[in-house]
């Protein structure tokens, strides 16, 4: 997909004129009857995205959350994941609010959701009310907050404007105590290819930095050539210090000169999944790097800001960079260095070869838009690696001596090649090949054929470049509830960025018939975790925007529930007990929590961070003797049901 820059950069600033324009110095009415506390910023760091709103500091659950101005409830959302209990409010302006994470809705509107969950006997529900049904005026009470979703106990604030974008709440009015400056912990530079280096080498280089003052900081001096680009890991703490929050703007010069300007005033949920190449992407180990470059592909507003894409070319005389960060309040830091040309050199390599054979190894990872290769001995070595392309040559001087154990190339797969097998040629070197599909921003969409999968990749996936192998490993699940059936697969390179979801798709095992109860399943740093794929004339097919290792599983063990309580809750003790059970599943997950007095259902709130299912307490509940059940499926199928007896006394 080929996108007109210069077109999208002019919409962007007519949309930041809009939002700006919003709101006024009329500030809403604060949501919360608390100090204004901020624990998230808008557009902060989030695994794949940016966070779309403010989190605000509730110091537990039930606090009482006000309309921000006279409006209509136009959409409530109940789900044991994400936002959990979330509550939208159109306002008179145009804009719409999102309250997020919420505990309960306030009358009458809590009582329509329990109505739509009793009439669908189902917890998740999303309800569009219709227009004027529920409005609202401004400071009423209309929900409390809570730690439904994900999350410690918080609420989350979002403001929309009229095309439901996600904008910066200060361009609302909002304000909040901040009198802290920004603090930047970290520097990275990188090369834009492999053809330019920093420090000697080819791959970004992470500095640190030193305080030279409350609002200025300083790195060494920096010698690179070629193309680089900036980036900081810059944050801003909050009043008390207990929390770090992201900034508003991001301002790069080369003396005195802008070369890229990032400003979180707006967002797009079209684009909100550029979040993961507006940080490194492979660099998120060592910090959350805010780029001063454009990614291709990334079109998000906040990264539309400049008409510069952030490239600098380094030039022969010395210069000076100063990385300016300012927060949604106004308050300021800057970062400054010294940049200089880099001379074309490398260290002294030993001048014979090791005195005993010591086989090197062989390292090829992504680096930006493009793949490092690195071969490292375990003691110097004299003798230069020669880079290899489908078994040739690719001549003596690809590969550049970093140190002198160290060496290191660069691939960007300019050669219009769809598929590479990369090498090393070396006495010291064991054979080795790894062999690459490349697909690139804006082709047609690619089907890459394997003998066990077959992968499709539309160009709109791809962010510059995607290089993508895929290689058998011997892994097993980390509990007893799944067997694997075959063997799992990697697709690599695990870190790289996706724009869009590539669709996989795998046979089924020849011994297992359609009954079985099998799924795909993918590793992650918690285990592995369902995919949830679509099962159809023998095959597995599943999108997914995160490569990494997949494998075919079998569940055929139920969920667990135990720990069942019934306790008194308040006034209406004997009517409404507090219901309480722990519900587990170390398979694929709970699909859904059923339960019923007497044969009644009742709505069960599921909290898969405390394994917790909850009555939400909806109603009295009939007078006498009944048998509570509390049914658990997983996304298998496997149902799990306990009971206990309970009994509401006769009112006499």
């Amino acid at each position: 997909m080929v996108h007109n820059r210069c077109t999208l950069i002019a919409a962007a600033c007519v949309l930041f004129a809009a939002a700006g324009a919003v709101g006024g110095e009329d500030t809403y009415h604060w949501p919360l009857d608390l100090d204004p506390v901020l624990t998230s910023s808008f557009g902060e760091y989030r695994p794949g995205r940016f966070h779309a709103g403010i989190d605000l500091r509730t110091y537990g659950i039930g606090q009482p959350v006000r309309a921000p101005e006279d409006g209509e409830v136009v959409r409530v959302r109940t789900s044991p994941y994400g936002y959990g209990k979330a509550l939208y409010i159109r306002l008179t302006d145009g804009n719409t609010v999102v309250f997020a994470h919420l505990d309960r809705f306030a009358s009458p509107v809590a009582e329509y959701v329990f109505e739509a969950q009793h009439e669908r006997e189902r917890y998740t529900v999303d309800l569009y009310p219709g227009e004027g049904e529920f409005p609202v005026e401004r400071g009423e009470i209309v929900a409390y907050s809570g730690r439904t979703g994900v999350g410690a106990p918080h609420l989350h604030y979002e403001i929309r404007d009229a095309d439901n974008q996600p904008i910066n709440p200060r361009r609302a009015g909002l304000t909040w105590p901040d009198t802290t400056a920004p603090q930047f912990e970290r520097l990275l530079i990188a090369p834009r290819n492999p053809e330019s280096t920093v420090r000697g080498d080819i791959i970004p280089q992470t500095l640190s930095v030193r305080r030279v003052s409350s609002n200025r900081y300083e790195a060494s001096r920096v010698y690179a050539s070629g193309e680089i680009g900036f980036a900081v890991d810059v944050t801003d703490r909050s009043e008390e210090g207990d929390f770090r929050l992201g900034v508003h703007t991001i301002v790069t010069e080369v003396d005195g000169e802008e070369v890229f300007r990032m400003e979180n005033d707006l967002l797009s949920y079209d684009t909100v999944n550029d979040g993961r190449v507006s940080f490194h992407p492979f660099y998120l180990d060592e910090g959350r790097f805010w780029l001063q470059w454009r990614w291709t592909g990334n079109q998000s507003p906040n990264f539309l800001v400049s008409e510069r894409d952030g490239w600098h070319s380094v030039g022969n005389d010395p210069v000076t960079v100063e990385i300016t960060a300012r927060t949604f309040m106004g308050n300021e830091s800057s970062l400054s260095f010294e940049l200089l040309h880099e001379r074309a050199s490398e260290p002294a390599g030993p001048a014979s070869p090791p005195s005993r054979v010591a086989p090197g190894t062989l390292v090829i990872e992504p680096i930006g838009e493009w793949l490092g290769i690195t071969a490292t001995f375990s003691q110097p070595e004299s003798v230069r690696p020669i880079l290899l392309f489908d078994g040739e040559r690719a001549g003596e001087a690809r590969f550049r001596r970093i140190d002198r154990e160290t060496f290191r190339a660069g691939y960007e797969g300019l050669d219009g090649r769809e598929t590479v097998d990369i090498g090393v040629d070396h006495p010291r070197m064991p054979a080795l090949e790894e062999t690459y599909h490349i697909v690139r921003e804006g082709e047609e969409e690619r089907v890459i054929s394997f003998e066990d999968c077959e992968i499709r990749v539309p160009g709109e996936a791809v962010y510059g470049a995607l290089f993508l192998r895929k290689e058998r490993e011997s892994l097993t699940p980390d509990t007893l509830e799944l067997t694997p059936l075959g063997e799992a697969f990697t697709l690599q390179p695990q870190n790289m960025p996706l724009a869009n979801p590539i669709e996989v798709t795998l046979p089924e095992p020849e011994e297992y018939g359609e009954g079985e109860r099998l799924d795909v399943y993918r590793q992650g740093d918690d285990g592995w975790s369902h995919v949830s794929a679509e099962r159809e004339d023998g095959q597995f097919r599943f999108s997914t925007r995160s490569l990494g290792s997949f494998m075919i599983m079998e569940d055929n063990t139920p969920p667990s529930v135990r720990n069942i309580t019934i306790t008194a809750d308040g006034q209406n003790a004997t009517a409404r007990p507090a219901i309480r059970a722990e519900v587990t599943d170390e398979g694929s997950g709970i699909d859904r929590v059923d339960a019923t007095v007497g044969g009644e259902w009742i709505i069960m709130r599921y909290d898969p961070e405390l394994d917790e299912v909850t009555w939400e307490q909806d109603h009295d509940l009939p007078e006498g003797s009944h048998q509570l059940t509390i049914r658990a499926r997983d996304r298998a199928g496997n149902v799990e049901e306990r009971g206990r007896s309970l009994t509401v006394p006769v009112t006499p």
